[in-house]
């Protein structure tokens, strides 16, 4: 159920305009329930954006929660590839109002996007994480600072 209602999604529907609620309403009907792996796409609205990719992030503490998070990366990037894009912007998935931890959801999301371009062709040439406070910002720093340092 695509529901904007809170986090990383109610902001982004919220400056995207009623048309990405509508298309993910729309979605749901043609394709059924998203997954983990398999994300949804709407148009960007009014978004500077052609796309926005809907990845369903883990709940912490539902089970399994290190391989759901990852397969919602690589899911959206496989999304993001198959649209043709070239640059994809990403929030820390799941760290706000699901609880995930955020260094711990750091080193998975870049660990996920490093394997994903190792293991894939891609048109895409940029990732962007976009980390909504400082704490989330450190969180980030601390896995990229010890792997590229």
């Amino acid at each position: 159920h695509l529901q904007h209602g809170g986090g990383a999604a109610w902001a982004i529907s919220k400056k995207g305009g009623p048309a990405i609620q509508k298309e993910s309403d729309d979605w749901i009907r043609k394709h059924g329930l998203v997954s983990h792996s398999h994300p949804a796409w709407t148009s960007g609205g009014l978004l500077p954006a052609k796309y926005v990719i809907h990845a369903v992030g883990p709940v912490w503490g539902s089970g399994d929660d290190d391989n759901k998070l990852a397969d919602a990366v690589t899911g959206s990037l496989r999304v993001a590839d198959e649209l043709k894009c070239t640059t994809v912007a990403m929030p820390a998935i799941s760290t706000g109002i699901f609880g995930f931890p955020k260094e711990r959801a750091a080193g998975i999301i870049i660990s996920a996007v490093e394997k994903y371009f190792k293991d894939n062709a891609s048109d895409l040439m940029l990732v962007k994480l976009v980390l909504f406070d400082q704490s989330t910002v450190d969180a980030f720093l601390n896995p990229l600072r010890m792997d590229h340092g």
